[in-house]
């Protein structure tokens, strides 16, 4: 039975706890009745405990319900320190979640309901953010409440039904890739230009050729060491050590052998275990300065003052283009990716080569579809030739006019039942046959549709909706 005493002035409670063992409870500045009372109430809910009355987690969420909600944002913060996140994405996670905590004014964890937070989303969309910002600050809030369920501070994630908003109805930056001839005049340029930013025009050239041939971003840029290059593999790769990478894993990138070739004398002589590139903060101006000198450099060129206002006029070199497309350092990476996927790539090559856990995030966000490839795969179509006669001959090369085989494909590729080499009897003149097959009546273009239906039968062992429409030729070939 519960049992009170004094001791220094305070009374102390006496009680059986959940496990039976007897416990001792400080019972504040409360009096002797009260702290009967106390003992008593510990005691019996104990008692419930050790029962199975009650349930611990019940308790477990109310006393993480009374902790102010700010304790619950720092354990949080430990807890991405501690899965070795990156310094930069603990600080930007956090800051959302606060920044959601401070507009729903929660001092509570029940204060985060979806009602308050879909309001305070909307606040700080009205104040001109971007969706792509309120989208990253939901999936942070999101990702919050979520660790407080898994943690067992709270029931259920109330937030998981909110849906992120469609990004592609405001999209405030898109990133563009240089054309190569641009591309090529840049690292020119900036290899002969000064210092900016504390590196030489070489380094930095050597860092635009870098990011343009692995498409590794400017934080994987700026951890390469002179060991991370490998320039005598075949193919050469450069290595990402996993503490640099953003999945968190080493990453093994093959490069070109002709930049291979550049980079190996560049990196003879350079200090072990030191970065090569020690890309500062803020790489973006540095390669908007060199953007605008490598521009000079090019309307400089012009040899007349039409070409010169022409090229003025222009966006090539322009941080920002006619479209609001803006080159960035981070616009290297969308190049090399654009690059690998208008190389013909499959869509496996593509995600391991841009290191993307989901090919969809290739496609979307990085392939940019290049004009010239677009018009490449514009079909023509029959009868809209300038020269309906050119259109003729076609049909003829290809051999569906007059049973005439294709003049510029090989013999062995052809198909069809006169394709094949016909062989012989003995003493019987092949040049006969020939003769005999030319005097042969070419079978109209109007009756090609009709005439293997009228010795077609239903197919029955083919699945339906083959693009046959079930139905197989009855022919010796076939």
């Amino acid at each position: 039975m519960a049992s009170v005493f004094q001791r220094g002035g305070r009374w102390l409670a006496k009680y059986r706890n959940e496990r039976g063992l007897w416990a001792t409870r400080s019972c504040g500045q409360a009096d002797k009745q009260t702290a009967k009372g106390w003992a008593a109430a510990w005691e019996a809910g104990a008692l419930d405990r050790r029962e199975g009355r009650i349930d611990p987690k019940d308790e477990q969420y109310r006393d993480a319900e009374a902790q102010p909600i700010g304790e619950h944002v720092e354990a949080f913060r430990t807890m991405l320190t501690g899965k070795n996140d990156t310094a930069e994405h603990v600080k930007e996670t956090v800051a959302h979640v606060a920044r959601i905590v401070k507009a729903c004014k929660a001092e509570r964890l029940s204060d985060l309901t979806p009602e308050a937070v879909r309001n305070a989303l909307a606040a700080i969309r009205a104040s001109g953010r971007s969706l792509r910002t309120c989208n990253a600050i939901l999936r942070s809030v999101k990702t919050f409440t979520g660790w407080m369920v898994a943690e067992g501070h709270a029931r259920s994630n109330d937030l998981r039904h909110i849906k992120a908003s469609n990004v592609d109805i405001d999209r405030r930056r898109i990133r563009r890739e240089l054309p190569d001839d641009e591309l090529a005049l840049l690292i020119q340029t900036t290899e002969a230009g000064p210092v900016r930013f504390g590196l030489d025009g070489k380094a930095r050239a050597m860092a635009y050729r870098c990011a343009a041939g692995t498409g590794f971003r400017r934080s994987e840029l700026s951890s390469l060491t002179p060991e991370s290059f490998r320039m005598d593999d075949s193919p050469p790769t450069i290595a990402v050590g996993a503490a640099y990478s953003k999945h968190r894993r080493d990453d093994t990138q093959p490069i070109d052998p002709d930049l291979a070739a550049t980079l190996k004398p560049w990196l003879a002589g350079k200090p072990a275990r030191k970065p090569v590139f020690p890309l500062p903060l803020k790489s973006a101006e540095m390669l908007r300065d060199d953007l605008d000198a490598a521009r000079q450099v090019w309307i400089g060129q012009a040899r007349t003052k039409a070409e010169h206002a022409e090229r003025s006029g222009s966006s090539a070199l322009a941080y920002c283009d006619e479209s609001g497309d803006v080159f960035d350092f981070h616009s290297f990476r969308v190049g090399y990716v654009s690059a690998v996927v208008a190389g013909g790539a499959s869509v496996a090559t593509c995600k391991e080569l841009a290191r993307h856990a989901d090919p969809r995030t290739t496609i979307k966000h990085y392939a940019k579809t290049r004009s010239a490839d677009v018009r490449a795969a514009i079909p023509a179509v029959p009868g809209t030739r300038s020269n309906p006669e050119s259109e003729a001959v076609e049909l003829r090369a290809t051999g569906t006019y007059e049973h005439r085989p294709n003049p510029r494909a090989p013999q062995a590729h052809q198909t069809g039942r006169n394709s094949q080499p016909r062989i012989t009897k003995h003493g019987e003149s092949a040049t006969e046959d020939s003769q005999n097959a030319d005097s042969r009546k070419p079978l109209p273009r109007a009756d090609i549709g009709n005439a293997p239906r009228q010795i077609a039968r239903r197919c029955t062992d083919e699945p339906e909706g083959i693009r046959t429409l079930n139905i197989r030729i009855d022919s010796p070939v076939l």
